[in-house]
């Protein structure tokens, strides 16, 4: 199951589908990534896609 996610994740990533990317997150996600800031960010599916 979890390999399955992970594929579909990393398909939609690829193919540049990032609204079906974005639902795959709970709907504010916490990110911790240097491009963002310092510390967690919390993103909701709209900021994600736009990302």
């Amino acid at each position: 199951m979890t390999a399955k996610l992970v594929n579909q994740y990393f398909e939609h990533f690829n193919n540049h589908e990032w609204e079906r990317m974005a639902k795959m997150y709970v709907p504010m996600a916490e990110f911790k990534d240097a491009t963002l800031g310092h510390g967690i960010i919390k993103q909701n599916h709209a900021q994600i896609v736009e990302k």
